[in-house]
């Protein structure tokens, strides 16, 4: 007899909107924030976005709804993260691509030009030279009058990645609430074996090496924040 069991996406999947039900990683606030510049594309012309490291893309959906929208490309490495990415684009009535693969890849075999580029909590997962290379690829694929929208955590000023882990981990243990013990390691473990952010404005100095403007940026709490790039 085969035992169900849920899969380790469908694990990672819940926790991640115990996360964002709980705003623990500040997704309504930079939502708030990058919500103006969507704003300001869509009333200018119709929206053609670029979204690397989509997951399920509920929450950009949420935040186009209602925009001026044409085309919708989701770029992730889970294929169970893109059938819900599609089911949640299909709500916002557009044309919607979903490519399965890592996104520091894809996106090198990619020639289309986009008004609006959007990575939220996955640049992080690259090594600082990835992380250099990608932004270069983000800005050979922006538009002229586009916007590259980069959501992601960050390092504080000085602090090493063995001090960031540590620091990240215990402020997880003591205030992420609605996690059980179980799940609070699966988040221990990914952020151990997989998390290499950089400091904000390393990030900034890397993005403007490649050509690229910051608009604005906010540091919302010193771990999680958002960048505005463009050309």
């Amino acid at each position: 007899m085969q035992i169900q069991v849920p899969s380790i996406f469908e694990k990672n999947w819940q926790i991640y909107q115990k996360i964002i039900a709980n705003n623990y990683m500040l997704h309504k606030d930079i939502a708030e924030y990058t919500s103006k510049y969507l704003n300001q594309i869509s009333n200018e012309s119709a929206i053609n976005m670029l979204d690397l490291g989509c997951g399920d893309a509920k929450q950009i959906a949420n935040q186009l709804g209602g925009l001026n929208i044409k085309s919708y490309t989701g770029i992730d490495m889970s294929d169970a993260a893109l059938q819900f990415a599609q089911k949640n684009i299909e709500l916002i009535n557009c044309a919607g691509t979903f490519l399965t693969g890592p996104m520091e890849v894809l996106i090198k075999k990619n020639t289309s030009i986009y008004n609006v580029i959007y990575s939220s909590y996955a640049i992080h997962h690259l090594s600082d030279a990835g992380k250099k290379e990608f932004l270069l690829e983000c800005r050979n694929r922006l538009s002229k009058n586009g916007v590259f929208i980069l959501i992601d955590i960050f390092r504080q000023p000085m602090q090493s990645m063995a001090e960031y882990k540590n620091e990240y981990c215990t402020w997880i243990k003591n205030y992420w609430n609605s996690l059980d013990p179980e799940e609070m390691q699966m988040i221990f473990d990914h952020i151990n074996e997989y998390d290499f952010p950089n400091e904000i404005e390393n990030m900034i100095s890397y993005a403007t090496a490649v050509g690229l403007k910051v608009t604005s940026y906010s540091n919302f709490d010193k771990r999680h924040g958002a960048i505005i790039f463009s050309l």
